[in-house]
């Protein structure tokens, strides 16, 4: 058994929703790891079906919500393809504090920052798709040319 103090260096993954009836986010599963990677994020999702297929009785029911939303770490996106396939990362979004944080953390190896931070923000704020598409063909330029790429997808 792990003491508080081991536990420390450990990183959680949880599991929330949000029950608009309840108008609160419910905690439905925690899982601490030494590693956030996308072996354990995947090992979490797996498990989570298990369990759910043990209590619906269905062998085969996987859990399947609306969409996502997940920090930056690669795992997470990496770790939700693998268990749910490529449909689910298209209704898998970054949760907005994770993004800018990850914004701050890159536009710092791009040779203009401002206009990076200014390009994400309009991104994160397009008021239409053609506002959304502009900003992203900007940003994939400075992605390519900093090696950012896969940032950026």
């Amino acid at each position: 058994m792990l003491s508080w103090t081991q536990t420390l260096s450990m990183k959680t993954i949880t599991l929330w929703v949000y029950r608009p009836t309840m108008q609160r986010l419910l905690c439905l599963a925690v899982m601490d790891v030494e590693v956030e990677n996308t072996l354990n994020i995947a090992m979490f999702w797996k498990y989570w079906n298990e369990l759910l297929q043990e209590v619906s009785g269905q062998e085969h029911y996987m859990f399947n919500p609306r969409g996502w939303i997940v920090d930056e770490h690669s795992g997470n996106w990496k770790g939700i393809e693998e268990v749910f396939g490529k449909a689910a990362i298209r209704r898998t979004f970054s949760c907005e504090f994770h993004f800018k944080q990850s914004v701050l953390k890159h536009s710092k190896q791009v040779g203009n920052p401002e206009e990076f931070k200014k390009l994400c923000n309009n991104l994160l704020y397009a008021y239409t798709k053609t506002d959304y598409q502009d900003a992203y063909c900007q940003l994939q330029e400075i992605c390519d040319k900093n090696k950012l790429g896969a940032w950026l997808k």
